[in-house]
Protein backbone atom coordinates (compact mmCIF):
# COMPACT_ATOMS: atom_id res chain seq x y z
CA UNK A 1 0.00 0.00 0.00
CA UNK A 2 1.35 3.41 -0.96
CA UNK A 3 2.03 5.60 2.05
CA UNK A 4 -0.01 8.81 2.08
CA UNK A 5 2.17 11.91 2.24
CA UNK A 6 0.95 14.75 4.44
CA UNK A 7 0.56 17.96 2.47
CA UNK A 8 0.80 21.12 4.52
CA UNK A 9 -1.78 23.77 3.55
CA UNK A 10 -0.48 26.92 1.92
CA UNK A 11 -0.58 30.15 3.89
CA UNK A 12 -3.41 31.34 1.67
CA UNK A 13 -5.41 28.14 2.26
CA UNK A 14 -5.04 28.36 6.03
CA UNK A 15 -5.88 32.06 6.09
CA UNK A 16 -9.03 31.51 4.01
CA UNK A 17 -10.15 28.55 6.16
CA UNK A 18 -9.62 30.44 9.41
CA UNK A 19 -11.48 33.49 8.12
CA UNK A 20 -14.56 31.34 7.40
CA UNK A 21 -14.26 29.63 10.79
CA UNK A 22 -14.16 32.91 12.72
CA UNK A 23 -16.90 34.56 10.66
CA UNK A 24 -19.17 31.70 11.72
CA UNK A 25 -18.72 32.39 15.44
CA UNK A 26 -19.21 36.18 15.40
CA UNK A 27 -22.96 36.04 15.99
CA UNK A 28 -22.55 33.70 18.98
CA UNK A 29 -19.86 35.84 20.64
CA UNK A 30 -21.90 38.97 20.11
CA UNK A 31 -25.01 37.37 21.58
CA UNK A 32 -23.28 36.33 24.80
CA UNK A 33 -20.93 39.31 25.28
CA UNK A 34 -22.61 42.48 23.98
CA UNK A 35 -24.38 43.30 27.25
CA UNK A 36 -21.22 42.79 29.31
CA UNK A 37 -19.17 44.95 26.92
CA UNK A 38 -21.78 47.72 26.97
CA UNK A 39 -21.88 47.69 30.77
CA UNK A 40 -18.10 48.11 31.00
CA UNK A 41 -18.20 50.97 28.50
CA UNK A 42 -21.05 52.65 30.40
CA UNK A 43 -19.04 52.44 33.61
CA UNK A 44 -15.82 53.40 31.77
CA UNK A 45 -14.14 50.22 33.00
CA UNK A 46 -12.13 49.90 29.79
CA UNK A 47 -9.10 48.27 31.38
CA UNK A 48 -11.30 45.34 32.43
CA UNK A 49 -10.94 44.22 28.81
CA UNK A 50 -7.23 43.54 29.42
CA UNK A 51 -5.70 40.58 31.23
CA UNK A 52 -3.84 41.51 34.41
CA UNK A 53 -0.33 40.85 33.03
CA UNK A 54 -1.06 42.88 29.89
CA UNK A 55 -2.41 45.80 31.91
CA UNK A 56 0.59 45.89 34.23
CA UNK A 57 3.04 45.75 31.33
CA UNK A 58 1.23 48.45 29.34
CA UNK A 59 1.24 50.64 32.44
CA UNK A 60 4.94 49.95 32.94
CA UNK A 61 5.92 51.01 29.44
CA UNK A 62 3.37 53.87 29.54
CA UNK A 63 1.17 54.01 26.43
CA UNK A 64 0.17 57.66 26.92
CA UNK A 65 0.76 59.61 23.73
CA UNK A 66 1.93 56.52 21.86
CA UNK A 67 0.66 55.11 18.56
CA UNK A 68 -0.37 51.48 18.96
CA UNK A 69 -1.60 48.71 16.70
CA UNK A 70 -3.10 45.41 17.79
CA UNK A 71 -3.00 42.52 15.32
CA UNK A 72 -5.65 39.77 15.51
CA UNK A 73 -7.72 42.15 17.63
CA UNK A 74 -11.08 40.32 17.44
CA UNK A 75 -13.70 43.04 18.09
CA UNK A 76 -11.12 45.57 19.21
CA UNK A 77 -12.16 45.80 22.85
CA UNK A 78 -8.54 45.53 24.08
CA UNK A 79 -7.38 48.06 21.49
CA UNK A 80 -10.12 50.36 22.76
CA UNK A 81 -8.85 49.90 26.32
CA UNK A 82 -5.34 50.98 25.30
CA UNK A 83 -6.80 54.03 23.55
CA UNK A 84 -8.69 54.89 26.75
CA UNK A 85 -5.38 54.58 28.65
CA UNK A 86 -4.10 57.58 26.70
CA UNK A 87 -2.67 56.29 23.42
CA UNK A 88 -2.66 59.01 20.76
CA UNK A 89 -3.67 56.55 18.04
CA UNK A 90 -5.02 53.01 18.25
CA UNK A 91 -5.50 50.69 15.28
CA UNK A 92 -7.00 47.20 15.45
CA UNK A 93 -6.55 44.64 12.69
CA UNK A 94 -8.56 41.45 12.32
CA UNK A 95 -9.26 38.99 9.54
CA UNK A 96 -12.94 38.69 10.39
CA UNK A 97 -15.37 41.22 8.89
CA UNK A 98 -18.01 40.47 11.51
CA UNK A 99 -15.68 41.28 14.41
CA UNK A 100 -14.51 44.48 12.72
CA UNK A 101 -18.14 45.59 12.31
CA UNK A 102 -18.81 44.80 15.97
CA UNK A 103 -15.67 46.73 16.91
CA UNK A 104 -16.95 49.79 15.09
CA UNK A 105 -20.18 49.54 17.04
CA UNK A 106 -18.23 49.29 20.30
CA UNK A 107 -16.05 52.29 19.40
CA UNK A 108 -19.16 54.34 18.53
CA UNK A 109 -20.75 53.38 21.83
CA UNK A 110 -17.60 54.42 23.69
CA UNK A 111 -17.24 57.61 21.61
CA UNK A 112 -13.53 56.91 21.07
CA UNK A 113 -11.64 57.28 17.75
CA UNK A 114 -10.63 53.64 17.36
CA UNK A 115 -9.40 52.72 13.87
CA UNK A 116 -10.24 49.23 12.61
CA UNK A 117 -8.93 47.40 9.54
CA UNK A 118 -10.23 44.12 8.16
CA UNK A 119 -7.17 42.33 6.80
CA UNK A 120 -4.92 39.33 7.19
CA UNK A 121 -1.76 40.30 9.04
CA UNK A 122 0.13 39.06 6.00
CA UNK A 123 -1.63 41.55 3.68
CA UNK A 124 -1.34 44.82 5.58
CA UNK A 125 -0.87 47.95 3.47
CA UNK A 126 2.69 49.25 3.33
CA UNK A 127 1.38 52.68 4.32
CA UNK A 128 1.23 51.37 7.91
CA UNK A 129 4.97 50.67 8.03
CA UNK A 130 7.12 52.77 10.36
CA UNK A 131 3.98 54.27 11.92
CA UNK A 132 3.68 52.83 15.43
CA UNK A 133 5.39 52.90 18.81
CA UNK A 134 3.81 49.65 19.99
CA UNK A 135 2.52 46.41 18.48
CA UNK A 136 0.25 44.51 20.86
CA UNK A 137 -0.66 40.80 20.63
CA UNK A 138 -3.01 39.14 23.11
CA UNK A 139 -4.35 35.69 23.90
CA UNK A 140 -5.31 33.42 21.02
CA UNK A 141 -3.44 35.05 18.14
CA UNK A 142 -0.23 33.21 17.27
CA UNK A 143 -1.77 29.76 16.80
CA UNK A 144 -3.75 30.98 13.81
CA UNK A 145 -0.63 32.19 12.02
CA UNK A 146 1.25 29.72 9.84
CA UNK A 147 4.44 31.69 9.14
CA UNK A 148 5.99 33.13 12.30
CA UNK A 149 9.12 34.49 10.62
CA UNK A 150 7.07 36.52 8.18
CA UNK A 151 4.73 37.64 10.95
CA UNK A 152 7.51 39.05 13.14
CA UNK A 153 9.16 40.72 10.14
CA UNK A 154 5.84 42.48 9.44
CA UNK A 155 5.56 43.56 13.08
CA UNK A 156 9.08 44.99 12.96
CA UNK A 157 8.22 46.96 9.82
CA UNK A 158 5.18 48.48 11.53
CA UNK A 159 7.34 49.97 14.29
CA UNK A 160 9.50 53.06 14.39
CA UNK A 161 13.03 52.61 15.68
CA UNK A 162 12.87 52.25 19.44
CA UNK A 163 9.37 50.81 19.26
CA UNK A 164 8.15 47.86 21.31
CA UNK A 165 6.07 44.73 20.85
CA UNK A 166 4.08 43.21 23.73
CA UNK A 167 2.82 39.63 23.52
CA UNK A 168 0.60 38.14 26.24
CA UNK A 169 -0.30 34.65 25.08
CA UNK A 170 -1.28 31.20 26.19
CA UNK A 171 1.79 29.10 26.93
CA UNK A 172 2.53 26.58 24.15
CA UNK A 173 2.64 23.74 26.69
CA UNK A 174 -1.16 24.09 26.95
CA UNK A 175 -1.45 22.54 23.50
CA UNK A 176 -0.49 19.15 24.92
CA UNK A 177 -2.30 19.31 28.27
CA UNK A 178 -5.33 17.11 28.75
CA UNK A 179 -7.76 18.43 31.33
CA UNK A 180 -10.74 16.18 31.94
CA UNK A 181 -10.62 14.88 35.51
CA UNK A 182 -11.21 17.85 37.86
CA UNK A 183 -10.53 15.97 41.11
CA UNK A 184 -8.12 17.41 43.62
CA UNK A 185 -5.82 14.40 43.24
CA UNK A 186 -5.65 14.79 39.48
CA UNK A 187 -2.20 15.34 38.02
CA UNK A 188 -1.59 16.96 34.63
CA UNK A 189 -1.60 14.55 31.71
CA UNK A 190 0.32 15.12 28.50
CA UNK A 191 -1.31 14.18 25.21
CA UNK A 192 0.44 14.47 21.86
CA UNK A 193 3.91 15.81 21.18
CA UNK A 194 5.08 19.27 22.15
CA UNK A 195 7.42 19.11 19.16
CA UNK A 196 4.83 18.40 16.48
CA UNK A 197 5.24 20.36 13.24
CA UNK A 198 1.85 19.42 11.78
CA UNK A 199 -1.14 21.76 11.98
CA UNK A 200 -4.30 20.77 13.79
CA UNK A 201 -7.45 20.63 11.68
CA UNK A 202 -10.62 21.17 13.69
CA UNK A 203 -14.30 21.71 13.03
CA UNK A 204 -15.54 22.18 16.57
CA UNK A 205 -17.12 25.26 18.13
CA UNK A 206 -14.89 28.32 18.51
CA UNK A 207 -17.30 29.87 21.01
CA UNK A 208 -14.91 29.95 23.95
CA UNK A 209 -17.35 31.98 26.06
CA UNK A 210 -20.36 29.69 26.46
CA UNK A 211 -19.51 26.78 24.15
CA UNK A 212 -22.44 27.18 21.75
CA UNK A 213 -22.59 24.34 19.26
CA UNK A 214 -23.13 25.29 15.62
CA UNK A 215 -22.20 24.10 12.13
CA UNK A 216 -18.54 25.09 12.35
CA UNK A 217 -16.31 25.24 9.26
CA UNK A 218 -12.87 23.61 9.37
CA UNK A 219 -10.06 25.67 10.84
CA UNK A 220 -6.26 25.32 10.81
CA UNK A 221 -4.33 25.84 14.03
CA UNK A 222 -0.53 25.88 14.35
CA UNK A 223 1.42 24.87 17.41
CA UNK A 224 4.46 27.13 17.85
CA UNK A 225 6.96 26.15 20.53
CA UNK A 226 8.32 28.86 22.79
CA UNK A 227 11.80 28.58 21.27
CA UNK A 228 10.32 29.07 17.79
CA UNK A 229 8.44 32.18 18.87
CA UNK A 230 11.49 33.76 20.49
CA UNK A 231 13.84 32.80 17.65
CA UNK A 232 11.49 34.25 15.02
CA UNK A 233 11.37 37.52 16.97
CA UNK A 234 15.17 37.69 17.22
CA UNK A 235 15.61 36.92 13.52
CA UNK A 236 13.27 39.81 12.70
CA UNK A 237 15.58 42.20 14.55
CA UNK A 238 13.91 42.39 17.96
CA UNK A 239 15.66 42.22 21.32
CA UNK A 240 14.06 40.80 24.46
CA UNK A 241 13.21 43.41 27.09
CA UNK A 242 10.95 41.36 29.36
CA UNK A 243 10.00 37.70 29.46
CA UNK A 244 7.83 36.16 32.17
CA UNK A 245 6.02 32.84 32.39
CA UNK A 246 2.86 32.77 34.50
CA UNK A 247 0.46 30.24 36.04
CA UNK A 248 -2.42 32.57 35.08
CA UNK A 249 -5.02 30.87 32.88
CA UNK A 250 -5.75 33.75 30.50
CA UNK A 251 -7.44 31.36 28.04
CA UNK A 252 -10.02 30.30 30.64
CA UNK A 253 -9.41 26.72 29.54
CA UNK A 254 -7.34 25.25 32.37
CA UNK A 255 -8.85 26.54 35.58
CA UNK A 256 -8.17 23.25 37.35
CA UNK A 257 -4.45 23.41 36.57
CA UNK A 258 -4.32 27.03 37.69
CA UNK A 259 -5.60 26.00 41.13
CA UNK A 260 -3.24 23.05 41.64
CA UNK A 261 -0.42 23.47 44.17
CA UNK A 262 2.05 22.19 41.55
CA UNK A 263 1.93 25.14 39.18
CA UNK A 264 2.42 24.96 35.43
CA UNK A 265 3.19 27.85 33.06
CA UNK A 266 -0.20 28.52 31.44
CA UNK A 267 0.65 31.88 29.88
CA UNK A 268 3.60 34.15 29.22
CA UNK A 269 4.38 37.81 28.63
CA UNK A 270 7.08 38.80 26.16
CA UNK A 271 8.11 42.40 25.54
CA UNK A 272 10.44 43.07 22.62
CA UNK A 273 12.15 46.24 21.50
CA UNK A 274 13.86 47.35 18.33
Amino acid sequence: MEQQVFKKPTLQESTAANKLAWEAVVVHHKKSQSERISQRILEKRFTDFLDDDSLLELQRIDVKGKRIIQLCCNNGRETLAILAMGASRAVGVDLTEGFILQGKEIAFEANLPLELICSSVYDLPESLNNSFDLVYISIGALGWLQDLNRFFAICRNLLVDGGKMVINEQHPICAVLFDEDKSVEYAPVIQGSYFTEEPYFGADSLDYYVGTEYNAPEYHWYHHRLDQIITSALVAGFAIETFRESPQDIANSFEHYASLPCKLPLSYLLTLNC
